[in-house]
């Protein structure tokens, strides 16, 4: 994903950095920069005292870029800024870091990281002994699993071997009592897999260690880490929530679309997993059929659906009061759980069918009650930033999928046409057009709902 354009951005950053005298360096993976990158990001740390004219520096650069779209997400004292361009098919993610923190907690003094740099094709980086020193620290300190690449564990244990002095100096410095000495005798002895299989009581040591010569820098650290945690997931999930849902009668390409759209998403964002994708609601409850142990029951995707739709007839509106009432909770209660969490993680939450097809199609859900009870409940639901409706001709649709006949496609079409009359930002795309073309056009609308410009 990285090409001449992201390295162009990364040279006019760092040159403002330097007119602006602000301390910087790169923390790892910087072999190869400005124009090839080794890794999906990079990552900058700033001196404390000047991270927000840097932040500020960076957002006007990738709008000058001319990239449509900026993104960012704020975890402690990292801010991850994407800047993302549709017309130009380009994307770059810049990590720029409050000094070196993990969850609140300050690991080292950045003048004493920053005389540790050299230069590097005119970028300030780590020494390499020290790039791989920190990339073990901030592997192992307050991480509840370890995750390290292979190549990273051969860095590492390298370094181990051939500066066996100059890693036991820096571990001795952030380590602690009788377990300090147990780690450095284990270091001495080569018995590098205990660095590895004891990395929490490593951390637990390292944080207690910080703590003991630092405890009220180390506690307001960690107090302003989770209270920007509560902020933002609790009081103001709503804000930077990035939802948005697919409807539309079966046999118009939903799926394929959706899947094509979080394809896109996960390109531009330069991941792999930046969506949470539901089926018809967040699901924090058992299906109908779990709970009384039915083997066939209410699981309507399961079934054959021509024959589910027959069965209407015979759902009474005592029991579809129940089952709306059911599904109700589920959108109101799971919604605030599941988006929360997706807020937590900074994903988008992307639903596939919702509950606006409890008024389109009550029979798929085999409830049977009036429009206006219906419509009531489904007011009741938290609604996504964006609602898709895919539109084709009746013809189309049927020939694709026999379950609905001719007349049902019509009577469906007109109602998710009906809806824009109670519900905003719902949008109307021709299923008709090529995949591509379609989910080009929901990412745009997404990106324009959910982004800044």
């Amino acid at each position: 994903m990285w090409n001449r354009k992201c390295g162009e951005i990364l040279v006019e950053y760092v040159k403002k950095l330097n007119d602006n005298n602000i301390r910087y360096f790169i923390l790892r993976n910087y072999q190869g920069l400005p124009f090839d990158n080794q890794s999906k990001d990079v990552d900058i740390v700033i001196e404390p005292e000047k991270i927000k004219q840097a932040h500020t520096l960076l957002k006007r650069i990738m709008n000058g870029a001319g990239l449509e779209y900026y993104d960012e997400f704020r975890t402690g004292a990292m801010i991850c800024c994407h800047g993302m361009s549709l017309k130009q098919k380009t994307a770059i993610h810049i990590d720029i870091i409050e000094g070196l923190s993990i969850k609140g907690i300050e690991l080292e003094d950045f003048s004493r990281l920053y005389k540790n740099t050299i230069s590097y094709n005119n970028l300030t980086v780590l020494q390499p002994q020290y790039e791989t020193f920190w990339l073990y620290i901030m592997k192992v300190t307050g991480q509840k699993k370890l995750q390290l690449k292979e190549e990273y564990s051969k860095k590492i244990i390298n370094l181990i071997r051939n500066e066996k002095e100059f890693f036991l100096e820096e571990m001795s410095h952030r380590m602690w009592g009788s377990y300090g000495r147990h780690i450095e005798k284990a270091i001495k002895e080569d018995r590098i897999d205990v660095l590895f299989k004891e990395y929490r009581k490593i951390s637990k040591n390292i944080i207690f260690s910080l703590t003991k010569k630092k405890p009220v820098k180390v506690l307001a650290g960690r107090m302003e880490f989770v209270l920007e945690k509560i902020h933002r997931i609790l009081f103001r999930y709503r804000k930077f929530s990035r939802t948005f849902c697919v409807i539309a009668p079966d046999g118009t390409g939903k799926s394929t679309v959706i899947d094509k759209v979080i394809e896109k998403i996960n390109y531009y964002y330069i991941c792999e997993n930046k969506c949470n994708l539901y089926h018809f609601r967040p699901g924090i409850i058992p299906n109908l059929k779990d709970v009384f142990g039915k083997k066939k029951e209410e699981q309507n995707l399961e079934e054959d659906y021509a024959q589910e739709r027959k069965k209407l007839e015979q759902a009474k509106p005592k029991g579809s009061f129940i089952r709306i009432c059911y599904y109700s909770f589920d959108y109101i209660v799971g919604w605030r759980k599941k988006v929360r969490r997706d807020v937590h993680y900074d994903r988008y939450s992307v639903f596939d069918r919702y509950s606006y097809d409890l008024i389109v199609d009550p029979k798929r859900s085999k409830i049977n009650l009036p429009y206006c009870v219906r419509r009531f409940f489904v007011a009741l639901t938290p609604k996504p930033k964006v609602t898709f409706v895919l539109k084709a001709r009746p013809q189309v649709i049927h020939n694709r999928k026999k379950e609905l006949t001719i007349e049902e496609i019509n009577r469906q079409s007109a109602e998710y046409e009906r809806l824009k009359k109670y519900y905003k930002k719902i949008y109307y795309l021709n299923a008709e057009d090529d995949v591509d073309t379609i989910s080009n056009g929901m990412l745009k609308i997404v990106f324009d709902n959910c982004l800044e410009y």
